[in-house]
């Protein structure tokens, strides 16, 4: 539970949006729920290029 917060406070002083997934605390066992975190955050969008005419 500790390296949970842990690692969710080391994130917010990141600058970043806190995402719980197993292969950022790979040490941790015995929570069933967990994703990769590309699973949980998606992919980045692309954006697509516009012609100016």
């Amino acid at each position: 539970m500790f390296k949970l917060l842990q690692d969710y406070s080391a994130q917010r002083r990141a600058g970043l949006d806190p995402v719980f997934a197993r292969d950022r605390l790979p040490e941790v066992s015995g929570i069933e729920c967990w994703q990769d975190a590309l699973s949980v955050t998606g992919p980045l969008p692309v954006q697509e290029a516009r012609t100016v005419r």
